[in-house]
């Protein structure tokens, strides 16, 4: 919906930054395609390792999977309003694969996120009963 209802100025910088980016990358390498691509994941992931190790960091680390949801739901809709099917199938092969695998380590990411802020927390409140579950070194 926020790609479908945006205004056309909004629309043209959306193909821009899409078909820059597709030229850019039929320039790179195979493995600098590979490295770009992780890159958007590993800002995620980055984002959810620095929540896991704050005492509140719990409260926010579930926002990290849905903000990701919605940026290659924009991603999947942008292909699809601008290329119709060919847009989806292309989506479908080329995109949904690596999706799939970033999606699962982002998922991993934010449970243990979850359970060490939990944890931190439930320290910090603790008045200096550790507990065993907490472990920062294998965080």
């Amino acid at each position: 919906m926020l790609v479908k209802f945006a205004d056309k100025s909004t629309w043209q910088f959306i193909n821009i930054l899409f078909s820059n980016d597709v030229r850019e990358r039929a320039t790179k390498t195979l493995l600098e395609s590979f490295i770009g691509s992780l890159s958007s994941t590993f800002v995620f992931i980055f984002a959810s390792f620095f929540m896991g190790l704050s005492m509140y960091g719990f409260i926010f680390v579930p926002f990290i999977p849905f903000a990701y949801g919605v940026c290659i739901g924009m991603s999947e809709v942008y292909l699809y309003l601008s290329h119709g099917l060919k847009g989806l199938l292309l989506y479908s092969f080329i995109f949904l694969p690596g999706i799939f695998v970033s999606s699962m380590a982002i998922l991993l990411m934010t449970k243990e996120a979850t359970s060490m802020s939990s944890s931190l927390s439930s320290l910090s409140f603790s008045k200096g009963n550790f507990n065993n579950s907490f472990s920062l070194k294998r965080y």
